[in-house]
């Protein structure tokens, strides 16, 4: 589970809300610009910049999103999450100081998505990537679930992780484009012919 999940009993015992929803609108200035003009309308990667007030920890999560092939309502990709401990005022990486937590990692994911854009994405695994500092290695991995606003690129999902994490609004808007597939550039391999010999009539 994540680092912070077996504090949730003293947080409610503090009185600082459990599941208080995060500011939607914040999250969506925090974004860059959408990425509009990829190929495909659900493919590329999408962000999300977050603060959860309730774990006074911040979160950026990039969904590298990509179709199966030949299934294309079936997805896969993975999550790189970035997140550290601050208040609302700490929305950059702070240096690291006594107390404080710092670490991304990544987790493989799989999904699906429907015509509608009604998208799922799940976490299967996780991998510790770096830890900056005070990172205890327990992470509980994620799942977003919502709907695709292509007219916006956005879509308003819900995080839940099964743990502390449960419920809590996150947008997400597409920031890139898939990366096409790398063709292999075919290898010519030139006829066996032997040295001096001439095909055809000869003089």
């Amino acid at each position: 589970m994540r680092w912070l999940a077996g504090c949730a009993g003293v947080l409610a015992l503090m009185g600082w809300p459990i599941h208080a929803p995060a500011n939607v609108q914040e999250q969506r200035a925090r974004l860059p610009p959408p990425a509009t003009d990829c190929s495909d309308p659900v493919t590329g990667t999408w962000m999300s910049h977050a603060f959860y007030p309730q774990q006074r920890q911040w979160y950026v999560v990039n969904l590298d999103v990509r179709r199966v092939p030949g299934q294309p309502s079936q997805l896969t990709g993975q999550m790189r999450v970035h997140f550290w401990t601050g208040d609302e005022r700490t929305s950059e990486p702070p240096a690291c100081d006594s107390g404080r937590t710092r670490a991304e990692v990544r987790e493989t994911a799989r999904g699906t998505v429907a015509p509608d854009g009604t998208i799922v994405f799940s976490g299967i695994e996780y991998t510790v990537e770096r830890d900056y500092c005070g990172f205890m290695g327990g992470y509980a991995v994620d799942t977003y679930s919502g709907k695709i606003d292509f007219s916006l690129m956005e879509f308003q999902s819900i995080l839940d992780d099964g743990h502390a994490f449960r419920n809590i609004p996150v947008v997400f808007r597409r920031v890139a484009c898939a990366e096409s597939p790398t063709v292999p550039h075919p290898v010519v391999v030139p006829p066996n012919t032997p040295p001096g010999h001439v095909s055809g009539c000869s003089r």
